[in-house]
This record gives structure tokens, sequence and C-alpha cells, in this order.
């Protein structure tokens, strides 16, 4: 495949003129670019273009430093974002006004963002397809692999979380209607400084179909953080997950009213509720 490398001094590559999927970027190395504003390696503005087995690597903006996706549906299949950076929003990604981006059997490794999402942000009525994808060693303040707001819902299936890392939300935050779906998805051994080692909920209703919450922690909800939410988990499980302050497994705090359908609880730690610790809130189970 070509090398395409910004030096560290521009944005390598954009498609801003409705190119559609019959566009098709193939077996690309997009790497140093960087732009003050948005997308350092790739800004799709209004377009949908076909990205296959490309690698986007070590880019840097304010949003979106390996790419911003901006209303429009392209196509990523078996693409790389690795080492990619924001000052703000989403490290490898950022996804906003109702872009409807697919993604299947990415991997995202090792992107940052000193504020919201690592891996990928997700805001203003979104609704990204995630499917075989891997998210690891991400890192932010909220949502370390990955971030969704403003009535964004990212649909997931089969994808993994691992060693992701964030103040609130290690691997997962979802704020103000970010009503992510997870079918089949695994989050291990992701870790929190504050609040929901896996997971951090706020005025949000995820749902959640046969995933599981294996060695997570953090200090508050070791597997996941529910505040003033409505989660529903169906035929989900939280092993070996930790917290040294309040619930080891799952933490559900003020006016949280998660739903929880034959899921089990094993192993988990907590110096108080092991499995599950409630404050002013109302699951059920």
């Amino acid at each position: 495949g070509s090398i395409l490398d910004g030096g560290g001094k521009h944005r390598v590559m954009q498609c801003m003129s409705g190119e559609t999927a019959s566009t098709v970027f193939e077996n690309l190395l997009i790497r140093n670019g960087f732009d003050s504003g948005s997308g350092g390696g790739m800004f799709l503005f209004r377009t949908s273009p076909s990205l296959i087995g490309c690698t986007i690597q070590d880019n840097a903006a304010a949003t979106g430093g390996g790419m911003k996706i901006f209303n429009g549906s392209p196509r990523l299949e078996d693409c790389i974002f690795t080492g990619n950076h924001a000052e703000f929003e989403g490290g490898g990604i950022e996804i906003v006004i109702t872009a409807e981006p697919t993604f299947i059997g990415c991997a995202f490794t090792d992107n940052s963002s000193a504020v919201n999402g690592g891996a990928i942000s997700c805001k203003l009525f979104c609704a990204p397809i995630y499917d075989d994808c891997l998210f690891q060693g991400n890192s932010a303040d909220s949502g370390g692999a990955m971030f969704n707001m403003d009535q964004s819902t990212p649909t997931l299936t089969d994808c993994r979380f691992a060693a992701n890392s964030a103040r609130n939300g290690g691997a997962m935050a979802n704020l103000a209607d970010g009503n992510a779906e997870l079918n089949d998805c695994a989050f291990m051994q992701n870790t929190a400084s504050g609040f929901g080692g896996a997971m951090f909920n706020t005025f949000s209703h995820p749902t959640m179909n046969d995933c599981v919450f294996d060695r997570n922690d953090a200090p508050q909800g070791g597997g996941m953080y529910n505040i003033s939410g409505s989660p529903e988990l169906i035929d989900c499980r939280f092993i070996g997950n930790s917290a040294t302050g309040f619930g080891g497994g799952f933490y559900n705090d003020i006016d949280g009213t998660p739903s929880l359908t034959n899921c089990i609880f094993q192993n988990n730690w907590s110096a108080n509720g092991a499995g599950m610790y409630g404050e002013q809130s109302s699951p059920s189970l």
C-alpha cells in the first residue's frame, strides 16, 4: 500500500465533494497528520467513501485526531486506528451531526484524548454501527475508548474493550441520551480513576444483551457506574470486577432505574457492596 505522511504539519486527506461508496481507499497508511481544528489524518464532510485495510496512525488535532466524520455514512472495513490524539474530542475519530458510519473488523489501539473519547467521540444524533471491532489501550478523561452523547445511538455487536482507561468510564461513557446498544460485547480489564471501570452512564438508556464485564476496576463501580439513567441489561455477566469504595460489579446512584434480567454477578469485590451497591436508586432485578 501507499504511505501518506503529513509530517506533523498538515491534514493528510479530506473528502468534501459528495464522495459515495464507489470512492474506495484501500491499503493506505495515513500518518503524522496535524490540524489545529479537526481531522488531523482525514476529514470526511458530508461524504460516504469506503476505506478498506487502511491504517490511520499518529495523527493529531483538537478534535478527531485520526479522523472526523461530519454528516456522512462512510464504510470502514479492516482498518486500524492507532496512536492518534485529540486535545478535546475523539482521539481516533470524532463523529458528529447525524453521521452513520459503519465499522467492520476495525481495531482502535492506543489512541488518546485529553477530554472525551480516547478512540471515538460520538455526538449530535449519530448512529454508527460497529461489528467485530477491538478497542484496546485507549485513554481519555471521560470514555477511555468511546464517548456517546446528545441522542446518539451507536450499535455494537461482537466488540471487545480491553485495557482502556479514563477518569470516568474506563471503556465507555454514555451521557445525555447517549443510548448505545450492545450485543455480545466484552469489557475486560478496563480501569477508571473515578467512576465506572468499564462503563459510566448518566441521563442515558444504553441497552446490553449477552455482554460480559470481566476484571474491570474503579474506586466506585468497578464494572459499571450508573447515575440518573436507566440502562437495560439482559443475560449479562459481571465477573471479577472490583471497587475500593462502593459497588464492585455495579454502582447505582441517585435516580438510577436500571433493569437487569437473567444477569450473573460472580467473584466481584468491594469494601461496600461486592456485587452491587445502590443509593437513592430503584433498580429492577
